[in-house]
């Protein structure tokens, strides 16, 4: 639920300041507890890259169910 996933994200930011936590979720709810976002896209060969989005790309990712990283 979504309270629970909130006060996890708040311990683990309180716990281990300076620490890089990487999350892969489809949930909105994540977005407020990160700074940085990333898309994993397949090219034309289907060969997939990974490249980092702007925190509002990663707003509407979430919006729109995508994987954020």
């Amino acid at each position: 639920d979504e309270a629970s996933e909130a006060a996890l994200y708040r311990l683990l930011i309180e716990r281990l300041p300076g620490t890089a936590i990487v999350s892969i979720g489809h949930r909105s709810s994540l977005v407020p507890f990160h700074a940085r976002f990333f898309e994993l896209k397949p090219d034309d060969t289907g060969r997939h890259h990974l490249r980092e989005i702007s925190a509002a790309d990663g707003k509407k990712a979430a919006a729109l169910n995508l994987s954020l990283a």
